[in-house]
């Protein structure tokens, strides 16, 4: 934009819904860092608008808090803004270029001929019809080539024929050459005030307002009404000829709007109509447009109303515009001569008068301001007195000051110092707080949230927006509200509070720590999940009950043979109770002969070997031998180097007597099944051995046909050889000649 502007060409930016300011001073200093040096020479023009009034009364102070400022660098903040206690204020060098006014969008006409218009976050506020209405309205006001810059929610929208885009991402637009309609400045004005709204307006209406209208359309003058400041309220009929737009910052006065051969008529007659109360007209003024040349009489009426809001009278004026032709041209040249002469004397007597009148009513103004004044020095002469005897209290108390200042910053140094390390320390809790691990929430002694770690996120849904909310309206994984009355407890009672909270299959263990020091009161809160120890807890005491009521002897040494776990089975195996096991050397209950043994495998367990399960011989209490059968294995610290070893051993008595017992019963089986095979016929043998020699599934007619019997008979043998053998099944009937040696076990 800056690359473009001639030499003397103003470079002028509108920020539309400027609030407090922030965004015009920024651009203002944008600005003057891409001009350096040129700032002095170019002239500046940031028009800063909105309708909150308290907000531009903020703006216009300059004045925000040094937060405000902590995103702009060093170099900007030194060259461009100054300090004032806790405060910064913009300097005058970038608080020249802003301009702060109050301005409606939809109602106020917009500003002219400008190279920017910053609207940032300021459209979504409207409606569809509003925001179109608004982005023509800017399209209007922009120099061709001119940027909008939008807020980056916002976009040009269907308006996409008026604005190009520059930076997408950005939403920075430039206005495209486009045939939009100007804004039609007279219907606004005349949308303002209605001087009939009083009149009434029904559809049937009394006879001489109907005849009153009638008239006043046909043949009263064109008018307008304005109010106190000269401000057009009205129009009524084509006053086109004598008002105009004018050029750069838009101005309802109707000085500003007149034509210029009759700005100095109008201001002498509304002054002297509106000091005197009466109708004043004046003198014919002779005006040239380009539909030629005619002579305008200005006639000024004043016009008392009543407000309806304020008890006060409104003092508006009515100016009516009085045309006539100028003198007939077919007149001789010498009375045309005479007349122009007569009429050219008459308009320096008219200027005359009225510069007469006005110097009258500046020399009137200037003796009601000359007393004002004198009566001003007057209380400014007493008040200097008073002055200057405070003065003299001041120069006493500035003493006391000067020593109170000078303790006052010996005292900020070290504030400042402790300021630095408390900000250091609460830089560092933060950081602990977000790398710990443990969900922790710290409360107030009301019970609002302070602060939070990292891990609190997964069990409660806390934001930085959460700070200074109670816990009980906290949300998320773990309903917090169930923790009120720990909490209340912790409170009442100052001591620690610790339960268990279970979350479905997760075991969390929660403690309140009550935090009472001279700056801080409350509460901290921390959540431990346990889950894992609770199951590795669980699967212990589940082992721990397998071990303890095996009925094998479970034993478990360290390296050097020192007893450290001795179970039921291994008291009721070799008759030492736990405790006097405990005291027990492992090579103290195993034979001489095989002690060497015992260490080999020890040494084998130690440098990682597998060893496979072996018999060996154990002496009980008594010292009677047992043969047992040892399973041996090392036990492994965290490091996978071996601490103990366990062994589970069992008494082989037991198992070699179960197995006699089991070969007996087998021989008791054999020999009835063979006493019973001994009853059995040769083709009743013949025919056991078919059915349950591969032929579960043969029929008795297959049977018959190869044994050259009848199916019948071959059924009354099948019959009969289960009442012999005693068989319910052919399983039954298998076993049997198996046992009985008539059918190999191995047979198909």
């Amino acid at each position: 934009i800056i690359a473009k502007k001639e030499r003397d060409e103003a470079l002028r930016i509108w920020v539309p819904g400027c609030a407090t300011g922030e965004e015009a001073f920024s651009i203002a200093t944008l600005v003057a860092e891409a001009l350096g040096s040129r700032l002095s020479r170019v002239k500046v023009q940031i028009y800063a608008t909105d309708v909150d009034l308290d907000a531009i009364a903020h703006a216009r102070k300059s004045v925000y808090l040094k937060s405000q400022t902590n995103s702009i660098p060093q170099d900007i903040q030194r060259k461009y803004f100054e300090s004032l206690d806790g405060t910064v204020r913009v300097r005058s060098i970038i608080r020249d270029m802003v301009v702060f006014a109050d301005h409606d969008l939809l109602q106020d006409p917009p500003f002219s001929r400008l190279d920017l218009i910053s609207c940032r976050n300021v459209l979504i506020y409207f409606r569809r019809v509003s925001q179109e209405r608004l982005l023509a309205m800017f399209h209007y006001s922009l120099n061709p080539g001119g940027y909008l810059l939008l807020g980056a929610s916002e976009g040009v929208g269907q308006q996409s024929d008026l604005f190009a885009p520059v930076n997408a991402s950005a939403r920075l637009y430039m206005r495209k050459v486009a045939s939009v309609q100007t804004p039609h400045i007279a219907s606004r004005i005349q949308k303002r005030v209605n001087p009939l709204a009083g009149v009434q307006t029904s559809a049937i209406r009394a006879p001489d307002l109907r005849a009153r209208d009638t008239i006043f359309n046909l043949y009263s003058p064109p008018g307008v009404l304005v109010n106190e400041q000269f401000e057009v309220v009205y129009i009524h009929g084509d006053l086109e000829r004598f008002l105009a737009l004018p050029r750069g910052i838009f101005n309802m006065s109707l000085l500003e709007l007149a034509a210029t051969p009759l700005r100095l008529e109008l201001r002498l007659i509304l002054q002297k109509s509106r000091r005197e109360r009466r109708l004043i007209r004046s003198n014919a003024i002779e005006f040239k447009d380009s539909t030629g040349v005619i002579l305008v009489t200005l006639v000024a009426i004043p016009v008392e109303t009543r407000s309806n809001s304020l008890e006060e009278d409104l003092q508006e004026s009515v100016v009516l515009f009085e045309t006539r032709s100028c003198p007939d041209p077919s007149l001789t040249i010498a009375d045309a001569v005479t007349e122009t002469s007569d009429l050219r004397l008459r308009e320096l007597e008219q200027e005359l008068t009225a510069t007469r009148e006005h110097l009258q009513n500046n020399i009137e103004d200037l003796e009601v301001a000359n007393e004002e004044l004198q009566a001003t020095n007057e209380e400014l002469q007493s008040t200097t007195e008073e002055l200057q005897s405070a003065n003299e209290e001041f120069q006493s108390t500035n003493e006391e000051l000067q020593s109170t200042n000078e303790e006052l910053q010996t005292v900020n140094e070290e504030l400042s110092t402790k300021s630095k390390d408390l900000g250091l320390a609460n830089a560092d809790l933060e950081s602990i707080l977000n790398m710990v691990t443990t969900a922790i929430i710290v409360l107030d002694q009301d019970t609002r949230v302070t602060r939070y770690s990292a891990g609190a996120k997964e069990i409660a849904d806390l934001l930085p927006t959460s700070i200074g909310r109670p816990v009980a309206t906290i949300g998320g994984a773990i309903d917090l509200t169930l923790l009120s009355t720990e909490i209340k407890d912790a409170l009442k009672s100052h001591r620690k509070i610790e339960r268990e909270l279970e979350l479905g299959s997760r075991l969390f263990l929660v403690r309140i720590q009550p935090v009472d020091t001279p700056n801080q009161h409350g509460l901290i809160i921390s959540f431990n999940e346990e889950t894992e120890r609770l199951e590795a807890e669980r699967v212990l005491r589940r082992l721990a009950s397998v071990v303890r009521d095996s009925y094998d002897a479970i034993i478990v040494r360290d390296m050097n043979g020192q007893i450290l776990e001795w179970n039921r089975g291994a008291s009721r195996m070799y008759g030492y109770s736990e405790t006097e096991a405990r005291d027990l050397d492992i090579l103290q209950i195993v034979p001489e002969a095989l002690k060497q043994q015992v260490l080999d495998v020890t040494k084998r367990l130690m440098n990682g070997e597998v060893v496979e399960p072996y018999e060996e011989t154990r002496l009980t209490k008594k010292g009677n031998p047992v043969e047992v059968w040892v399973t041996a294995s090392a036990m492994y610290d965290e490091a996978g180097v071996p601490y103990a070893i366990s062994t589970t051993e069992r008494d082989l008595a037991d198992r070699k007597m179960a197995k006699v017992a089991r070969q007996n019963v087998a021989q008791a089986e054999a020999r009835l099944a063979n006493s019973r095979y001994a009853q059995l016929t040769s083709r009743e043998r013949e025919i056991l051995v078919m059915l349950v020699e591969g032929s579960a599934n043969a029929s008795s007619r297959q049977i018959g046909v190869k044994l050259g019997i009848s199916p019948r008979t071959v059924d009354t043998h099948r019959r009969r050889i289960k009442k012999k053998m005693h068989a319910h099944s052919q399983a039954d009937l298998r076993d049997i000649a198996i046992l009985c040696g008539a059918l190999d076990p191995d047979a198909s």
